[in-house]
């Protein structure tokens, strides 16, 4: 069970986290620094700086007076120079990774670990991660220390984790697949690139497509090895379809259509399209758009929208980009009213309050004489614009005007 902050208040809270954060920062320095705990790396590293970290590091913002980390710094040398002085005595796990681009970088793990996952376990909600419930892992399990890590946070939450291991080979049937798909020869795409792919993805078959997608963009003729190096080492946006940044983004987009700011909405659309999102999915969110944040102030913007979604539907990427763009920019550019969307709620809102008022009898189809008789329809012409003497809404609703208060 999560301890209660004694603090109330956002600033209180914050201020409170930070000087958690400050006291912890000073104990692993103590700890990684002094002769008797510290690892023979950071004791070396410490004799060729001009200061003493144990006395002048006291928060986390003094971590910038250290020079950046050097990742070759994990290739190669002793494993025992990275072993803290102070846990020697305790059974230590060594984990490689990045082989694929030279030696290999090696990470030292201890029992901390386990305690670091045992931690993060009191954040889970027990509503979506209950306690005493299996869990399925579809991931790669090779040397990285993922699949221990998954496996320990089941186990320590009363669970058993069964793991499903995508190695190399399954992400080559992926990318065959998707060659196949996109009518990719053998010329097009050579065996070598293939093994390229699934080698540089590390087991992660979303790395390998999304390179495959950037080498196809960057190179119009037969891919080679290198054209993978190339496009592998090329910045992919990060981008997950369903984690927050993808809400973050579409966010921005819709938030700078409704500011009228249509550079700003392209460039968020061209990240979401950059990073493989599916073009109906920003299409929809133009036509919903066009009515809740143009509306009455431009009624043709909800035709481009629609069409705009019809294109893309039957023409697809890449040159549907011309019609999710022009779209962006007219809707960004049009006058804006919100009078449906206000005007729709207050209607719902009545509606729900009022769901059984009887229609009044001058407004009820009369089909039959009895009807008529009755008063259905009574005082009723059929002619353009007519307006009943006695109104349109039901007593409890007279002179309602949803437009007038939107």
């Amino acid at each position: 069970m999560r301890t209660a902050t004694p603090k109330v208040g956002l600033s209180a809270r914050v201020q409170d986290a930070t000087e958690r954060l400050d006291a912890h920062v000073r104990d692993i320095i103590e700890w990684h620094f002094n002769h008797e705990t510290g690892c023979p790396f950071w004791l070396d590293f410490a004799s060729t700086l001009n200061w003493d970290p144990r006395r002048e590091i006291h928060c986390f913002a003094d971590l910038r007076k250290f020079p950046p980390f050097e990742d070759e710094w994990l290739r190669g040398g002793p494993i025992r120079r990275w072993v803290p002085k102070g846990l020697a005595h305790l059974p230590a796990y060594v984990f490689e990774t990045g082989g694929t681009t030279g030696v290999p970088k090696s990470r030292v793990a201890m029992e901390d670990f386990r305690i670091d996952y045992e931690m993060f376990s009191e954040t889970l909600p027990d509503e979506y991660f209950p306690r005493g419930a299996n869990w399925l892992m579809l991931g790669p399990s090779g040397p990285r220390r993922l699949r221990l890590a998954v496996e320990h946070l089941c186990q320590y939450r009363g669970g058993v984790c069964f793991c499903v291991d995508l190695d190399p080979r399954w992400v080559i049937k992926l990318i065959k697949r998707a060659a196949k798909a996109e009518k990719l020869s053998d010329k097009r795409l050579p065996a070598s690139a293939i093994d390229l792919l699934a080698e540089l993805a590390g087991g992660d078959a979303r790395i390998a497509l999304n390179t495959l997608e950037l080498a196809l963009r960057l190179k119009s003729g037969y891919l080679k090895p290198a054209d993978i190096e190339a496009a592998a080492q090329t910045r992919i946006p990060g981008y997950d379809k369903a984690g927050e940044n993808h809400y973050n983004i579409i966010s921005a987009f819709i938030k700078s259509l409704r500011g009228s700011q249509a550079s700003a909405a392209l460039y968020y659309m061209a990240r979401m399209l950059q990073a493989g999102e599916d073009p109906k999915f920003i299409a929809r969110r133009m036509v919903i758009f066009a009515s809740e944040d143009i509306g009455l102030a431009a009624p043709a913007a909800l035709n481009l929208a629609v069409s705009t979604f019809l294109a893309v539907e039957r023409i697809g990427l890449p040159e549907a980009q011309y019609n999710l763009f022009h779209c962006a920019a007219v809707l960004a550019k049009a006058p804006k009213s919100r009078q449906v969307t206000s005007a729709m709620s207050q209607a719902l809102a009545a509606a729900r309050s009022y769901p059984d008022l009887p229609v009044p009898l001058h407004l009820r189809n009369a089909p039959t004489k009895l009807m008529k008789e009755l008063g259905y329809g009574e005082g009723y012409k059929w002619q353009a614009d007519f307006k009943h003497t006695e109104g349109f809404w039901p007593p409890e609703l007279a002179n309602s005007d949803f437009f007038g208060q939107a």
